[in-house]
This record gives C-alpha cells, sequence and structure tokens, in this order.
C-alpha cells in the first residue's frame, strides 16, 4: 500500500525547492528509513531534477529544480526501512 499525498507542491520553472516526504505514519515503533532507494519525478515533458537526498528522521528531504511549465509531474519517492519494508510514496508535482 503506497504513502500517498493529497498535497500539491507548485512550484515556477526557475525555482529549487526544498521538500520532504513523511514516512512516519507507515513505520512501526523504532523502525527507521535505512535507505533511499529512488526519487524520481515523471511527467509527459520536461526534465525535473531531484539532489541532495536525505534521511532526517521518518522524512525523506530533496531539492526539485527544472521542469516545465504548465506541466503535471508525478513525484515518487522508494525506500528501504530497518525492517526491509520497501515503501513507495507518490504525490503530485506541478510547475507553472
Amino acid at each position: 500500500m503506497p504513502l500517498d499525498s493529497n498535497i500539491i507542491i507548485e512550484k515556477r520553472v526557475g525555482e529549487t525547492l526544498l521538500c520532504s516526504m513523511d514516512f512516519g505514519s507507515w513505520l512501526s515503533s523504532g523502525e527507521t528509513i535505512t535507505s533511499i532507494n529512488s526519487v524520481v519525478a515523471s511527467g509527459e515533458s520536461g526534465t525535473v531534477t531531484i539532489s541532495s537526498t536525505s534521511v532526517s528522521g521518518t522524512r525523506v528531504v530533496f531539492f526539485i529544480a527544472g521542469g516545465e511549465a504548465g506541466v503535471r509531474y508525478a513525484l515518487t519517492v522508494n525506500i528501504t526501512t530497518s525492517l526491509s519494508q520497501i515503501l513507495i510514496g507518490e504525490g503530485p508535482l506541478k510547475v507553472v
């Protein structure tokens, strides 16, 4: 069962935003994020750059840059936990 966000991240073409996705509600007591397998943004056109991914507690933190104005992207964060769970969080990214 994926973690789906209803929050739309909205950015302008020239901006670089610090963003995060919280997996806290999916982790068991004492469970931690051990690796970030991928953070990607896919859309019909334009290129979104994801950089500087890191773990901060129950959150995956990263920078988002680029994209094409008017395009909505699907942001996907894939992690592995200390209990060997592989969790996938998804949410919308809109470039204006």
